[in-house]
């Protein structure tokens, strides 16, 4: 259970399935599909509030601009907590969101 959350988001920083799979030699596009589809229904079950930011939304030359940029977009829209989850996290469950949600609390 969540006590108070409606100041925390969760920013999902996790690119498409095929962008992923392209640059990840090890893995291919049906293995990024499961991936994605698990972080994104588990953070959807979490009802928090939640941003998806793939390569698409991202900004910036290096992985540490995009993801600092992302980190700060989701700020500017009033949040005071972020929970960052990327697509590489097949054990993350509600329960775990909850945690993180009411630690930062």
């Amino acid at each position: 259970m969540i006590d108070n959350h409606s100041q925390t988001a969760i920013l999902l920083f996790a690119q498409s399935a095929r962008v992923d799979a392209i640059s990840k030699a090890l893995v291919d596009v049906a293995v990024m599909d499961v991936l994605n589809n698990h972080v994104l229904n588990t953070v959807r079950n979490s009802g928090l509030d939640y941003y998806h930011f793939t390569e698409k939304e991202q900004r910036g030359d290096s992985f540490g601009l995009r993801f600092k940029n992302s980190i700060e977009d989701v700020f500017k829209l009033g949040y005071t907590s972020v929970i960052c989850i990327g697509n590489d996290t097949p054990l993350l469950s509600v329960d775990l969101i909850h945690k993180a949600a009411n630690s930062l609390n």
